[in-house]
């Protein structure tokens, strides 16, 4: 499993952020109250894409290297939604 470093959290979001919005955090007393816990859900589903999976794909295409953007250039990227994560791949 790959581990993540607070500064690789900051400094993915130091790449994203002008290409996302600021989506709100909430909490439901009803569901706090079951689950005896208090339980947030980030409400990334308004997004532009409806998914938080543009902050992955954002990320990834931002860190390619001048020739593989360049690459890249001439293709498309394709965006494919999974279950539990996000693929970019460079297409021709």
């Amino acid at each position: 499993m790959t581990t993540f470093s607070f500064k690789d959290v900051d400094d993915a979001y130091g790449r994203v952020k002008s290409l996302i919005l600021k989506t709100p955090l909430v909490s439901n007393e009803e569901i706090n109250k079951i689950t005896k816990a208090n339980v947030f859900f980030k409400l990334e589903n308004l997004q532009w894409t409806g998914s938080f999976k543009l902050r992955g794909a954002s990320n990834k295409i931002d860190q390619l290297t001048k020739n593989e953007k360049k690459q890249g250039s001439s293709g498309l990227f394709l965006w494919e939604s999974c279950p539990s994560s996000s693929l970019c791949i460079k297409t021709k």
